[in-house]
């Protein structure tokens, strides 16, 4: 077996993620499906979608373009001036169509962005460069990106927390330190799986980190401005040539186009776009052809705005109303007494918080004390028919195996009908009580 074999063909956290995904969506529909990222099924979205594909087929050309050729590997020049000028309107961002390069999916841009400035030098230094996740818990992929398993260096959070009920991440910056051997820093934004928004105020401390070291900031958009927007507090993206931004139309409701965006500097698109003509030859044509009939025709923002945004609104606060209701019920956030504290006065903490749910479609659940593992209580949950995802996946490359709320934690979404994750939430908290 190849190192290369070696490093991609095991067990990971994306990997189970997608065969979960994949069980769940073609095998087994009868699962109450509420752990991996697939967005929402959502009629007028869909239904807007297809009469754009529809005049995108009766038009020959446009057809033969879509489906009959190679665009270049940077992607196609129509798109990306159409693309810039729509981000220049919105957030008056100094951009052109140079500071823009297409990828199959987000994924693959990540891969290429971290393997392209982390790892080995020329010189094959085996002292290579990594990439700093400022605080986990965040995006499973990354860590699975990398060509070398050490490529990757983190910290964990500060948990505030806010009431008995919810509690915020922040970056801990006290303890965060980028040496020499960090090439750049990578966070998500809304955090997947939290739901957090990194303040900008803690952006803007990371931009200064990251310019005095003169090394890029990487924000990861797939859940948040420019589409799908899908965020519930305000804040600013601001890009500059030492920022590098990530968008995707996958969480647009497009996640089969698999269609990632990279919007950095003209000589780092220049290299990735080198890239992706040595990985894939080009981007494909589909979510860049869509993508660019929904900006022309004015339909973009509307079906963002008016449809797509109100939508996750509203499935968060019906399953937070219903979920806050089944804790109350089960009197799990209230402060308990377990077998091991009955000689004790002072009672433990309530079982169970939730991040304050910022963004994305997504609910963080962290179970103090929670007596197994959450990878254990994923595997229960999983036996009695529902898909969650455990949440120590997404603390990786953490090195600090004592640090137990690493594996107190689920990520749940929301994107399912609503009766379906009532099923859900039901089916959790039994098995929660059960356990304390």
């Amino acid at each position: 077996m190849s190192r290369f074999a070696k490093r991609f063909t095991g067990f990971s956290g994306t990997a189970a993620l997608m065969e979960d995904l994949g069980n769940a969506l073609n095998n087994n529909p009868e699962l109450l499906f509420m752990g991996g990222g697939n967005p929402a099924k959502i009629d007028e979205a869909e239904q807007c979608f297809a009469k754009h594909l529809q005049h995108i087929a009766q038009d020959p050309q446009a057809l033969h373009k879509l489906v009959g050729e190679y665009q270049p590997s940077q992607g196609d020049p129509a798109f990306l001036e159409v693309l810039a000028d729509f981000l220049c309107a919105q957030y008056q961002w100094p951009i052109s169509a140079e500071n823009i390069a297409i990828s199959n999916g987000g994924q693959s841009a990540f891969f290429s962005l971290f393997n392209m400035l982390a790892g080995d030098d020329e010189s094959g230094n085996k002292n290579h460069k990594k990439i700093l996740l400022p605080m986990v818990p965040d995006y499973l992929g990354y860590a699975d990106a990398g060509l070398h398993a050490d490529m990757f260096k983190t910290y964990p959070p500060k948990i505030n927390l806010i009431d008995a009920t919810f509690f915020k991440y922040t970056i801990d910056f006290d303890a965060l330190e980028i040496d020499d051997d960090i090439a750049a820093v990578c966070l998500s934004r809304p955090t997947n799986p939290s739901g957090n928004i990194v303040t900008d105020a803690e952006i803007l401390e990371l931009k200064k980190r990251c310019k005095a070291c003169n090394i890029p900031l990487i924000i990861d958009l797939a859940y948040g401005k420019p589409f799908p927007n899908v965020t519930f507090v305000d804040h600013d993206i601001l890009w500059d040539e030492n920022t590098i931004l990530v968008v995707s139309l996958s969480k647009l409701g497009l996640p089969g186009v698999r269609t990632g965006i990279v919007i950095a500097d003209k000589d780092t698109i220049k290299r990735f776009s080198r890239a992706t003509a040595s990985l894939s030859l080009a981007p494909s044509n589909l979510g860049p052809t869509l993508c660019k009939s929904l900006i022309q025709s004015g339909d973009l923002l509307p079906l963002i705005e008016d449809t797509i945004k109100p939508f996750y609104e509203s499935q968060l606060q019906q399953t937070m109303t219903y979920l806050l209701e089944q804790i109350e019920a089960a009197g799990l956030n209230h402060p308990q007494l377990g077998p091991s504290d009955l000689n004790s006065s002072q009672p433990r903490q309530a079982p169970l918080k939730i991040h304050k749910p910022e963004g994305a479609f997504f609910l963080w659940l962290w179970f103090q004390d929670l007596p197994i593992t959450s990878q254990e209580l994923y595997q229960r949950l999983k036996a009695k028919g529902l898909l969650v995802l455990s949440g120590h996946h997404f603390f990786q490359p953490l090195n600090d195996a004592n640090w137990q709320h690493q594996h107190q934690c689920l990520r749940v979404n929301f994107c399912q009908p609503m009766d379906k994750i009532k099923q859900g939430i039901d089916v959790l908290i039994d098995e929660i009580k059960e356990l304390y």
